[in-house]
């Protein structure tokens, strides 16, 4: 594993570059291998892969915030509780859209029991939210012509809930990822701002999805993109001999203005059982470097 630090202009700015090298024995099957990286899904990183010098593709899978660890981070929980951008298309729910005639309306939904399906909800910016002991949510959305529409997608059958509004709304039965699709083509202007691709909403998604949560209409499609997250990126070989697996990412050090000369910091988690050589490659300048560096890679 090597850090090039050579480059003295970009160390100011706080940014340096980890290539690494892992050599991988021969075991006659398929192997899944996870690269897990901190960052927010519009400084996703882009990786480059190479196994016996042929390119190899994977797919990030998002995970959850992440802000800071320390020694008693489980990142082995944090690496599995992922999710793959891969959504699945017999997944149907029930999308209500509401046209407010009213400055304030209000909203119910129940579960059947038994039952208790994820949903997007959406709400204007004054809201009176609860949920009673036996599952019914209510919404009282206050200056609710602030928006035009207002939409509330829950997943599974329609006979799996009772909503109602009362407001007048429109009820469309669709796959789940025909939402999704819709949604990433109405702010299609805003993530190719931030260069998001719709396998991050999918991602998103599953995590809703796959945990029966509920998700606010703007902290899925708008916040959740500058949220930092550990995420992992994955990709699958077949070993049937030895290989020799090359990666290169760009990474932020982080700098202690509180010594003279500052220190220039970056820190290495191993979690694998296996033996590691670090190389640090310096550029000629008049401050101190120390190694901490956020990326690791397990198979």
């Amino acid at each position: 594993m090597k850090y090039d630090l050579s480059d003295a202009e970009a160390i100011k700015q706080g940014k340096a570059t980890i290539q690494s090298s892992y050599q991988i024995a021969a075991v006659n099957r398929t192997v899944e291998f996870e690269i897990p990286f901190i960052s927010s899904a519009e400084n996703a990183p882009l990786f480059s892969i190479t196994a016996n010098e042929q390119k190899i593709n994977g797919s990030i899978w998002y995970g959850n915030t992440f802000f800071s660890s320390d020694d008693d981070t489980d990142f082995e929980s944090l690496i599995a509780d992922t999710y793959s951008t891969d959504i699945d298309e017999t997944a149907i729910g029930t999308l209500y859209t509401i046209t407010p005639d009213n400055e304030t309306i209000s909203i119910e939904l129940s579960f059947a029991e038994g039952k208790h399906n994820s949903f997007i909800y959406d709400t204007s910016n004054q809201i009176t939210a609860s949920n009673s002991a036996d599952g019914t949510n209510t919404w009282t959305l206050k200056n609710a012509q602030i928006k035009q529409d207002y939409k509330f997608f829950i997943v599974g059958e329609i006979t799996d809930h009772s909503f109602s509004c009362s407001s007048e709304y429109t009820t469309e039965t669709i796959a789940c990822k025909e939402f999704i699709d819709r949604q990433y083509e109405y702010l299609q202007e805003l993530y190719d701002e931030y260069g998001i691709a719709v396998d991050f909403l999918y991602s998103i998604f599953n995590r809703v999805l796959q945990n029966s949560l509920s998700a606010k209409y703007d902290t899925l499609f708008f916040n959740a993109i500058n949220i930092q997250r550990l995420n992992v990126y994955k990709f699958s070989l077949q070993l049937d001999t030895a290989t020799l697996i090359n990666y290169e990412l760009p990474v932020d050090i982080q700098r202690n203005y509180a010594f003279t000369p500052t220190i220039y910091l970056l820190e290495q988690k191993s979690l694998g059982n296996y033996p590691i050589r670090y190389i640090a490659e310096l550029a000629t300048l008049e401050f101190a470097y120390g190694i901490f560096t956020r990326q690791f890679l397990v198979p």
